[in-house]
């Protein structure tokens, strides 16, 4: 965090940021493509912010992202994940996890596991294909079209999920994408950079 200050001895009282940590002043810059900003808060090792505000404090080193729309954002990287081609890593689900604001007893009841069988998919490095079929179709069942959990979902117990069922998900999911990318972020992009096709 930085704390903006409206500054008169600077020319027309411009604000000038300051570091939360140790005061000093914070050095401002956009971030693009070429220098994107390493979006390390989220939990996810690969995701860059391009076209936000950051401001790195020289005196301790810490570097942060003004992001106007946090909420916005996390629902277009869980698109991303849910639409991508590879498995679902452990730091993914997580993620998606977190976003949709469940604990993770909640969400080992709703698919009818023990609690440690979510952690240990968290730390998994990827989730296994039945593992990550399973928990991509109840995330897209959870996720409304503004990215909050619907009230009254009808989630089909585990058993009786078929492979029609995971192909109208994928469209849903699709779909889903495509709603949420319009949202327009102002003044803000991102990427999410994995090595691979997503």
């Amino acid at each position: 965090m930085t704390t903006n200050v409206k500054d008169p001895s600077l020319h027309g009282g411009k604000e000038m940021n300051f570091c939360d940590v140790c005061s000093s002043p914070s050095v401002h810059r956009k971030s693009i493509f070429a220098e994107p900003y390493h979006y390390t808060e989220s939990g996810l090792p690969n995701v860059y912010l391009v076209n936000v505000d950051v401001y790195y404090c020289e005196q301790c080193g810490i570097e942060v992202a003004s992001i106007p729309h946090p909420r916005e954002l996390h629902l277009l990287i869980v698109t991303d994940i849910l639409v991508k081609p590879s498995a679902m890593t452990g730091d993914e689900l997580r993620f998606i996890r977190k976003t949709l604001m469940m604990q993770p007893e909640e969400f080992a009841d709703l698919l009818a596991v023990e609690t440690q069988t979510i952690l240990d998919w968290q730390n998994a490095k990827a989730l296994n294909r039945q593992s990550d079929s399973l928990v991509r179709f109840i995330f897209a069942k959870l996720l409304g079209q503004k990215g909050e959990l619907e009230e009254d979902v009808d989630i089909p117990v585990p058993a009786q999920i078929t492979e029609d069922d995971w192909a109208t998900t994928r469209r849903e999911i699709a779909e889903l994408a495509e709603v949420n990318t319009s949202l327009g972020i102002p003044e803000m992009e991102w990427k999410l950079s994995s090595g691979e096709a997503s």
